[in-house]
This record gives structure tokens, sequence and C-alpha cells, in this order.
């Protein structure tokens, strides 16, 4: 089943990729957000999750932010050990998490495009435990 999504996907990806194209460049939003919808993460962030046992939580949208919070902050006073990232499918729930988490967690950003070498790329970056 997979490969047929695969497949299809690719099928219409191609010949909307200069449609796809046009709207990011008129879009400063989507610009600024692109290299994380795309799997990339710097070095020194790959570096300090790869390697240790992380924790990926995940967030949809600001109201879910909101509820995870709780849940993030006393996961981490019960597993201080353990690295913390999230992810958000939103720009604003992004602002959210930088705003309520960044110093209760090692990492947050976009979750990147539902492609699959696009998630695989960014699993095994981040390699997380759970």
């Amino acid at each position: 089943m997979i490969i047929l999504y695969n497949i299809i996907f690719y099928l219409l990806a191609i010949p909307l990729l200069p449609v796809a194209a046009l709207v990011v460049l008129f879009s400063p939003g989507l610009r600024e957000s692109l290299d994380e919808r795309a799997g990339f993460m710097d070095a020194g962030t790959a570096a300090k999750l790869n390697g240790k046992r992380t924790v990926w939580f995940h967030a949809a949208s600001v109201g879910e932010v909101q509820a995870l919070t709780p849940i993030i902050r006393e996961f981490k006073l019960m597993r201080p050990e353990l690295r913390i990232m999230v992810t958000t499918t939103s720009v604003n729930g992004k602002k959210k998490i930088a705003k309520e988490l960044a110093g209760d967690i090692d990492h947050y950003c976009l979750l990147p495009a539902d492609i699959g070498f696009v998630i695989k790329g960014f699993v095994k970056k981040i390699n997380p435990c759970a």
C-alpha cells in the first residue's frame, strides 16, 4: 500500500512542482520554514540529539502545544537524562513552543513534509527512542 501511495504522490508532485515553486517564491512565511519542511536540521542540533536517548513529542496545533506543556515539564522532572524534541505542524505552534518550552526541551521545529525520503532522513537524524 505504501508503494502505491508513493507512486501516486510522485506522479502528482512532478507536474505540480512549478506551481509549488511559485507559491513558495511569493510567500515569505513559507520561504522561512522551507528548510524545516524539507527535513533539514543544523549539524549542531543533529549531533546533540543523535546518539542520545531522545523522546520525540508532536503537537499539531497551538492548542496541543498548550496541552503538552505541563506533560513535558513533568516528563523532564521524571526523566532528566533524556533529550526532548518537539515538532509541530504550524508556525504558530512553533512560536508557542519557543515561548512556553524553549528552556525545558533540547530542540523544536516544524514537522517535515510527509514524503517518504524526507521523513526517513529526519527520523534517522534524531533517532528517537520513543
